[in-house]
């Protein structure tokens, strides 16, 4: 009823302007209806009578009438205490976030095979295996293995998706060794290459320790 009888009363009074160039006494007591923390409308033109037509005064009370109803705000600022109220209380923690877990990236599931070999029938000789719970690393090893093989003539890896943890691997061969075994083939090589790399770098390091306790050694003595 406050914002009705302020309205009349500033559309009686008409749009009188004082010698600062502001609003009518009307519009400047418009203010007086509204605590500053509900209306930021009403702070603004109270505390800075600029010029502003009667059509635009409107507009901001039709505005600010709207987002009251809109936001479950009372009169003096403070949250209404809504028992069904559609916006979320600050108070409550929020729920956990839809984040799969870390395990799920390299333990199989249920039902689940590690490899599964599909023939391609678009070409000869030519096999997609899909391994499950696999990223790049086991593809780049597996592809360049087998390309050193003189009887496979492709191979190639793509992940399907970045959330998907599975790759899929596509072997073709020349017709005298099917694409099963030349991956059988590259996974043993893989092995025994990666026996090696564990070999010779356990021997450098124990040869760089020994030598950095004889630097030791023969610098404590001098």
């Amino acid at each position: 009823m406050r914002i009705i009888s302020s309205l009349s009363a500033a559309k009686e009074e008409g749009p009188e302007r004082n010698k600062t160039g502001g609003l009518a006494p009307a519009l400047l007591r418009f203010p007086s209806t509204f605590s500053p923390s509900s209306c930021p409308f009403a702070l603004t033109l109270g505390f800075h009578p600029f010029s502003i037509s009667q059509d635009l005064f409107v507009v901001a009370v039709a505005l600010h009438m709207t987002i009251s109803f809109a936001m479950p705000w009372t009169r003096n600022g403070h949250r209404a205490e809504a028992p069904e109220s559609r916006y979320r209380d600050a108070s409550v923690p929020p729920p956990g976030a839809n984040i799969p877990r870390k395990t799920e990236t390299f333990l199989l599931g249920e039902n689940e095979k590690k490899i599964e070999e599909k023939a391609d029938t678009r070409t000869p000789s030519t096999s997609i295996f899909t391994l499950n719970k696999e990223d790049h690393t086991i593809g780049n090893l597996l592809r360049s293995r087998l390309l050193q093989n003189r009887h496979v003539t492709f191979a190639a890896y793509k992940v399907p998706h970045p959330l998907v943890n599975k790759l899929e691997l596509r072997v073709q061969t020349d017709g005298e060794m099917t694409p099963k075994d030349a991956l059988l083939g590259a996974c043993h090589d893989t092995v025994k290459d990666l026996g090696t790399l564990s070999r010779e770098f356990t021997k450098e390091f124990e040869l760089r320790k020994m030598v950095g306790a004889a630097q030791q050694q023969n610098g404590a003595q001098d």
